[in-house]
């Protein structure tokens, strides 16, 4: 496997059979494309200027004239997810309010704009073009991800000039013509990469429109010619350059009629890559820790006093402690409770409150609030728009109707729990809520900082506010899927949505609710979530394993069996598997990390926070030769794993890491002077070692374990075992108890660089010492 590294400085019916062929074809399609695919580091790499920032922020556009909203837009829909996967931020503006100027812009480090319109119209389509070519000017790239548009007046529906479109198209290397056929008869294709557009979807009968595009700059990839066959006219339909991007309509995404099912036809992975310019670049992971793919596992609090309906004596809760917490006691879980079902003074219940206290007495399990009164709508703006209020009766009894609880609408927020006297208030819901659970139900010094968002889980920007400043981490939101009824990447979620200031975690899966038709029908519909954590992890890796339920699912049998069927495969699948507040401080690392290049193959990466793994991928081209981490060189860098042709490097928890790779001459060898790890399903922090001749006496290095851990370094040694001792650590390092196990080298791997594995079990953080035994 090779890496390529560029240094820049910016069920049984008809339908669902053909749905499962589809499927199929889909996966095949994916397998053909990465299975020809490898890494490398090319010989012709351009290097940035030391300490340039690389731009990886993008803005996508949308319309609220043509009733598009930010969280339902194309951009947002279909482009947000991949662009999270290749390590990219994204923003969101509302281009009926004015556009932004390309200086302010830049200086924001915004690396491309892209739109996705619903149709041609705009209020001033001139403007818009004009905008685009000072965006083209200022090195901000652009994509037009659904044909060349806007191009008319909504106004007036009058065409504008096409020299007004073409002046910004030739910025890009393109020129539109006026070409055009809506009769797929008149349509064939001339020529196509098959990995790139029939990546989810063929294009066989499905060329409903032609436009005319042309790619003038013979440095541009056109990976889509059609023709015209009345008019012999060519034209060239999706195509990448230098400065972005262009797809013309319907080639980016399948629809059938009901808007319902749907798959890309672009390999939106790949296409982002090439026309963003990030073949080869850094890419700041989310899915994965030391190596390994990342597990999180939360429970929302809803169904805590359910009766499970086997013995009708115990609570849903109670369940859940017995056969799943307390089962899998090496799993971490972050449960949540609402506070007014065991808040004794507004209604709560006090054998809730007890089944709560003994949950969070167990190791395993990280205490959260599910708010205090489950808000079921934040913000009656985020279903009826901006500045409407008042939510209609009728809405109400609709969606919530079926519940068995005492609705309440107060001010903009719709409440699942009427409390007498109380008014919404965002600092109660999320600090308060957690502030109860902290003094009533945990062990004395226990901490409770987490909150899962309830109901819609669209909080409005006062309710972001309020956990940010009181230190709260949230989640929920998201809900996305990939099986046989959903075969697409498409419906996979971003990592959260920016909402003001604010930016919303979202979780990486759906929960029970939507496996069982809004929890009234085939009650071990969750266990088919396996389906998307396979999908989602293979052939590429997009997103770590996600368990998220209720406590509702303890109170039938057929719930309780599915959640045990799902455990046992992640027990099965050598996951690094955290708490749900580990992974919020990753996509936080995320958001706020900046890369930067340095010269001879380097790169510095600094304000990454709790994210641990830069990523590079597979490519296919020329000039290539292999090159992995130099580690000898690198700092701040405690190993590597090559896995799904691509290179995953693992950062320590240090404020700046710098990774440097092996000259691009041909070089294969590498002496390695210093420990390194392989993989590891728990957290590693602070490696030290020492070394005697040039081979490694001993090293040292932090853990943090949820229940149990595995290890595998690499180390250039003479000796035939090692002594591992564990000391466990509480607090600021006082010590617990210590562990010493003797462990055997494997023999050597590379040259004289010997492997060591080993497991470690237990709850908290260790030091550990190895000593390498003659």
């Amino acid at each position: 496997m090779k890496i390529s590294v560029n240094w820049i400085g910016q069920g049984g019916n008809t339908a669902d059979s053909f749905k499962r062929i589809s499927n199929w074809l889909c996966i095949l399609s994916v397998l053909m494309f990465f299975s020809i695919s490898n890494y490398t580091v090319a010989a012709n790499a351009v290097v940035s200027s030391e300490g340039s920032v690389m731009a990886r922020c993008l803005l996508f556009l949308y319309d609220s004239a043509q009733d598009q909203k930010q969280n339902s837009c194309m951009m947002r829909q279909d482009i947000e997810f991949p662009a999270n996967y290749l390590g990219m931020r994204v923003r969101y503006h509302d281009v009926a309010k004015g556009y932004p100027a390309a200086d302010i812009l830049v200086s924001e480090g915004i690396r491309a704009v892209g739109w996705w319109f619903p149709s041609q119209e705009s209020d001033d389509p001139v403007q818009f073009w004009k905008w685009i070519v000072t965006l083209l000017s200022s090195g901000v790239r652009c994509l037009a991800m659904n044909g060349v548009s806007p191009t008319v007046i909504r106004s007036s529906g009058r065409q504008i000039p096409l020299d007004t479109v073409n002046a910004a198209l030739s910025e890009m290397g393109l020129r539109a013509g006026e070409e055009f056929s809506n009769l797929p008869i008149d349509i064939e294709v001339v020529s196509k990469d098959p990995g790139m557009v029939e990546f989810e979807r063929k294009l066989d009968l499905n060329m409903l429109e032609f436009n005319e595009l042309h790619s003038i700059n013979p440095e541009n990839r056109v990976f889509l010619k059609l023709r015209k066959k009345s008019t012999d006219t060519i034209s060239d339909a999706v195509v990448a350059t230098s400065m972005g991007g262009a797809v013309l309509d319907g080639l980016a995404l399948y629809n059938d009629n009901t808007g319902e099912y749907r798959q890309w036809r672009l390999n939106m992975f790949k296409f982002l890559s090439v026309a963003l310019g990030l073949e080869g670049v850094p890419r700041p992971d989310v899915t994965t820790l030391s190596g390994s793919r990342i597990m999180y596992s939360h429970v929302d609090g809803d169904g805590v006093r359910n009766v499970f309906l086997e013995d009708r004596k115990s609570l849903a809760s109670e369940i859940l402690y017995k056969r799943i917490f307390k089962k899998f006691s090496s799993i971490p879980f972050s449960v949540s409770l609402i506070t007014a079902d065991v808040d004794t003074s507004i209604g709560g219940d006090e054998r809730a409150a007890l089944a709560g206290k003994r949950i969070f007495s167990l190791p395993n399990v990280e205490p959260a609030s599910h708010t205090m009164t489950h808000p079921l709508i934040w913000s009656t703006e985020s279903v009826l728009g901006e500045g409407h209020v008042e939510l209609p009766q009728e809405l109400i009894e609709k969606r919530y109707g079926n519940l068995d609880i005492g609705i309440a609408l107060r001010g903009k927020v719709l409440l699942a729990y009427d409390i007498p006297g109380y008014s919404f208030d965002p600092v109660r819901e999320i600090a308060g809520s957690c502030r109860f659970i902290e003094e009533n139900l945990l062990p004395p010094g226990g901490r409770c900082s987490l909150v899962f968002w309830s109901g819609d889980c669209s909080p409005a920007e006062d309710s972001l506010k309020a956990a940010e400043e009181a230190g709260i981490l949230c989640i929920n939101g998201g809900d996305g899927r990939m099986d046989w009824s959903h075969p697409s990447y498409g419906y996979m979620a971003p990592l959260g949505r920016r909402v003001g200031e604010y930016y919303q975690i979202h979780t990486s899966g759906s929960n029970e609710n939507l496996y069982t038709q809004l929890w009234t029908t085939d009650f071990g519909g969750f266990r088919r979530v396996i389906e998307t954590f396979e999908r989602s992890g293979s052939p590429i890796r997009v997103a770590p394993v996600n368990v998220y339920y209720h406590h509702y699912s303890g109170e039938r049998e057929a719930s309780v069996r599915a959640l045990e069927t799902v455990y046992e495969w992640c027990l099965n699948s050598d996951l690094a598997m955290i708490h749900a507040s580990e992974y919020i401080g990753i996509v936080k690392g995320f958001e706020t990390l900046s890369i930067s290049g340095s010269s001879d193959f380097g790169w510095i990466v600094t304000d990454y926070g709790k994210l641990a793994t830069i990523r590079f991928d597979s490519l296919s081209g020329t000039d290539e030769v292999k090159s992995l981490p130099d580690m000898n060189r690198s700092v701040g860098v405690l190993g590597y794993r090559e896995t799904q042709n691509s290179l995953y490097v693992h950062l320590d928890a240090l404020d700046r890491a710098e990774i440097f790779f092996r000259p691009a001459d041909g070089t294969t060898v590498e002496t390695v002077t210093r420990p390194f790890l392989v993989d590891s399903t728990s957290r590693v922090g602070k490696l030290g070692w020492s070394d005697a001749a040039g081979k490694i006496s001993g090293f040292t290095f932090q853990t943090h374990l949820t229940g149990q851990g595995r290890y595998k370094w690499r180390l250039p040694v003479i000796g035939s075992s090692v002594e591992v001792n564990v000391e466990w650590l509480s607090g600021a390092g006082n010590r617990r108890s210590e562990k010493t196990m003797m462990i055997s080298l494997d023999q050597s791997v590379r040259g004289d660089c010997h492997e060591l594995d080993f497991r470690i079990q237990g709850y908290g953080d260790a030091l550990v010492r190895a000593k390498v035994l003659k």
